[in-house]
């Protein structure tokens, strides 16, 4: 499993090739949240980061895609609706 923000899919690439190998099959979970949400759920963090930080990864945000290899890729709202 691989925790991380993945924003890009230059980013992604990376841990496709290093999956290749293994010939896995790779799902991907897209949190598909506003950012404002996302900064005030950050702000309750122990240690959050700055807001710049998290709207600079919001603009360069590449939601995820099957042509990138997925097998499966499930997007959740801010709802957690399916």
């Amino acid at each position: 499993m691989i925790d991380d923000i993945n924003h890009t899919k230059d980013v992604r690439q990376k841990i496709f090739e290093m999956a290749k190998p293994f010939d896995v099959h790779v799902t991907g979970i897209f949190f598909d949240f506003d950012v404002y949400r996302c900064i005030a759920q950050n702000s309750k963090r122990e240690k959050p980061l700055p807001d710049a930080a998290i709207g600079r990864r919001n603009k360069e945000l590449e939601p995820p895609s099957k042509d990138e290899g997925f097998d499966y890729i499930q997007t959740l709202d801010e709802n957690f609706r399916l």
